[in-house]
């Protein structure tokens, strides 16, 4: 066997020429030597322009990026949130008017909520118009498995625009603490006194806290008087910044993210741009919360038998020897009804456990989408190593493209979602709900029964208060007609209104309705029996 010394292999080189493709890619298949690729794209990382390639995927993720309006920005906006699996997602400059603000609803996918801070508009702002802009503002979008409270600081800041929150993630618990200051403003010592405000009031409260945001002070320039100012007000309270990249698209660092020394802080990253902010994303020693998977239970209609269904109806009580429940009560026959009913069903389509898929955070995001973004990241890439201002520009023109081609895809989407209702008004409803992020509020408030009768019964008491000074008013001519009997229903009859009847299915009902209108035949003397008695006896069942 023969043996090379590394001099030896070394010695060769230049005097055999370059190898044959087919040796080359021998020697790359038994790694004993590395393509130029791999062996640059390993320069890079060791010489420390990568992150960490080890993510921790149970790692609680944020991201913070000022948007400079997210009235055009959704779809970027949502693919930010898919792709980088983000628990806590801050805004600043939403450009939001109020918390309701479509263009809020539409950058909270399903599974996430928003708590937001609009900028106070003057009294005299007519919000009811097209060329109102209400500059600033901040919003978190979380995870609705996170339980969130906003935290009311005591400063009044007059300086920047802040949102204060108290997240419980699971066993632990963090003060998330989003900051806007305006660049159109300049930086002035009232600036560090309040933030010194802040810091004091957060590092007292007992709990790790994080501050991010955009302070719109250049953090980066050793030399700038505000940043040396800033750099020691944070030593002062033992507090670090952990960004060090440029966030603007001038070169700067103006989006920060702060925390207590002793608070880990892993895999910041920088990128990409969303706006002539970029998007900054990191993670915390804290164990992400678990996503509960949501379960139904349903019938399994799919293996529902007609015959067999047909064939033990036809031998239920609610066919045979009918004469025989004369005798029962109103009461009764309903629960006889409701008896039989869940029997047959349960036998034959019992109630099986149903996984609730979530839907997709960016549904529009197709093939298209996916080869554009990686074109743009590959001239993102090709410009961090060249640094030349050719491919920096390349790089922005593809990022614009690919923001442009997102936005376009999503309004596609939508446009044919409303194309298929074709005339379905349900559908259709449904539709614009989703497009404008309208969500299905769930009420956790239980009422009992004897809430809603003292709720009735004293709004009847209040109307007779207020109406107790009005006269009577005078009626010369009543009506003396009185319905003394009723007339029996014939099968026939109910065989005509059970088909007639919309085909709509309440929780409390035994049996679906469409299952009850296509065996209307079978079922028909039965319910003829049960009206007759109601009408027979002037009685209506309290189990209806």
């Amino acid at each position: 066997m023969l043996t090379y010394s590394a001099e030896s292999l070394l010695a060769l080189r230049g005097h055999a020429g370059v190898p044959p493709r087919a040796a080359r890619k021998t020697i790359f298949s038994c790694r004993l030597w590395r393509p130029r690729f791999q062996r640059q794209h390993d320069a890079r990382r060791d010489s420390g322009f990568f992150h960490s390639p080890l993510i921790d995927a149970n790692a609680l993720s944020i991201g913070c990026v000022n948007a400079c309006s997210v009235n055009n920005k959704s779809a970027v906006l949502c693919s930010v949130l898919a792709e980088k699996r983000l628990d806590f997602f801050l805004i600043t400059e939403t450009w939001h008017e109020t918390s309701d603000s479509v263009s809020l609803k539409r950058v909270t996918p399903a599974g996430y909520r928003c708590v937001d801070v609009a900028r106070p508009l003057p009294a005299d702002k007519n919000l009811h118009t097209t060329q109102l802009v209400n500059h600033g503002g901040l919003a978190l979008v979380y995870r609705d498995c996170i339980k969130v409270a906003t935290q009311p600081l005591d400063v009044a800041a007059t300086t920047f625009e802040y949102l204060c929150v108290y997240a419980s993630v699971g066993s632990s618990s963090l003060l998330l603490l989003g900051i806007y200051r305006p660049g159109s403003q300049p930086v002035t010592s009232a600036f560090f006194d309040e933030l010194a405000t802040v810091l004091e009031q957060v590092s007292l409260n007992g709990c790790p806290f994080v501050i991010c945001g955009d302070l719109n002070v250049h953090v980066d320039d050793s030399n700038d008087g505000h940043a040396a100012r800033f750099v020691d007000l944070l030593c002062s309270f033992d507090c670090v910044q952990h960004v060090h990249d440029p966030t603007h698209r001038d070169g700067h660092t103006l989006d920060v993210v702060i925390t207590p020394s002793y608070t880990k802080v892993c895999d910041i990253s920088v990128g990409p741009y969303i706006s002539d902010h970029a998007l900054v994303s990191y993670t915390l020693d804290i164990r992400r919360p678990r996503l509960k998977h949501q379960f139904d239970f349903r019938r399994s209609w799919r293996n529902f038998d007609n015959d067999s269904f047909l064939a033990d109806l036809m031998t239920s009580r609610l066919c045979t020897n009918l004469n025989s429940l004369n005798r029962l009560s109103v009461d009764e026959l309903v629960e006889l009804y409701d008896n039989e009913m869940q029997l047959l069903l349960n036998k034959h389509c019992p109630y099986v456990k149903v996984y609730r898929k979530a839907g997709k955070l960016t549904p529009w995001f197709d093939g298209e989408c996916r080869r554009c973004r990686r074109r743009t990241r590959a001239l993102e890439r090709r410009y961090r190593r060249t640094r030349r201002d050719t491919d920096r520009l390349a790089w922005m023109a593809q990022l614009k493209t690919m923001h442009s081609l997102y936005e376009t895809k999503n309004q596609q989407y939508w446009k044919g979602k409303i194309s298929d209702c074709q005339g379905n008004c349900k559908q259709l409803w449904r539709t614009f709900s989703d497009i404008t992020g309208n969500k299905s509020s769930r009420c956790d408030v239980e009422h009992s029964v004897n809430d809603f009768a003292n709720f009735f019964a004293e709004k009847v008491e209040s109307v007779r208060k207020s109406t107790a000074t009005t006269p009577l008013q005078h009626i010369p001519v009543t009506c003396h007609s009185s319905l003394s009997c009723w007339t029996l229903v014939t099968i026939t009859d109910v065989i005509k209104l059970i088909n007639a009847a919309p085909a709509k299915t309440c929780q409390l009902d035994p049996a679906p309705t469409w299952l009850v209108k296509k065996f209307s035949s079978q079922l028909a003397p039965f319910i003829t029996l049960l009206l007759n008695s109601s009408l027979t006896l002037g009685f209506f069942s309290s189990q209806v």
